[in-house]
């Protein structure tokens, strides 16, 4: 994974009129009013012409009215598919980042959204709910039993990473056997099961 620096994630946003890297304080899309007002006229104009000329998405031919479609053949609308999927590949790290940052500052409209959604969606949201209880019933019994088995091995074996005397056991892939556990301490078993990614957007929100 790459590690993006600081001044890298202050200016990950693109403004879409004028092309200026931002820290998104405005919006994600645009960097300030006026740019935004253009970019709105400017795709309204653009909609109001495909209305009448009917282009396709991609490759921008005319497209004939009868057909449904927004692509004038099935090869132009896989190629957008491709082309988005790449893109989403080669910045995976920058739109999370960006998508985290979103939902930080819109909070209270993501909230009120997922809670329209758990009431439209209630046995969908229940059955998801029983499938993170048994799993983490799993998980904890695994964790009572290789305490019950390892707990004099944690007083003995420092930490794996920093050298700690004080180390605590993390599990990889939760089974009771020694090649599945660590011996760590708190802050380095913190770091284990935590994202770098989460540190960065703390640094860039603070």
């Amino acid at each position: 994974m790459s590690v993006l620096s600081k001044q890298d994630l202050k200016a990950l946003f693109r403004c879409n009129w004028c092309s200026k890297k931002h820290n998104g304080s405005f919006a994600k899309s645009s960097c300030s009013k006026s740019c935004r007002i253009k970019r709105y006229a400017a795709d309204k104009r653009l909609r109001n012409r495909r209305k009448e000329l009917n282009t396709c998405g991609f490759c921008g031919k005319i497209v004939p009215k009868n057909v449904s479609s927004n692509y004038c053949s099935v090869k132009c609308e896989r190629r957008r598919k491709e082309t988005n999927d790449e893109y989403k590949k080669l910045n995976k790290t920058e739109i999370s980042i960006k998508n985290r940052i979103y939902n930080y500052k819109n909070r209270k409209k993501r909230l009120a959204q997922s809670k329209e959604h758990r009431l439209k969606n209630i046995e969908h949201h229940r059955e998801l709910q029983r499938a993170q209880y048994y799993k983490n019933h799993f998980k904890n019994k695994v964790r009572h039993q290789t305490a019950y088995k390892y707990s004099e091995l944690t007083k003995k074996i420092p930490c794996q990473k920093c050298g700690n005397p004080k180390s605590e056991i993390h599990h990889k892939k939760y089974t009771t056997e020694l090649n599945d556990l660590m011996f760590l301490c708190h802050s380095c078993h913190m770091e284990e099961h935590h994202d770098a990614l989460t540190k960065l957007v703390c640094e860039v929100m603070a």
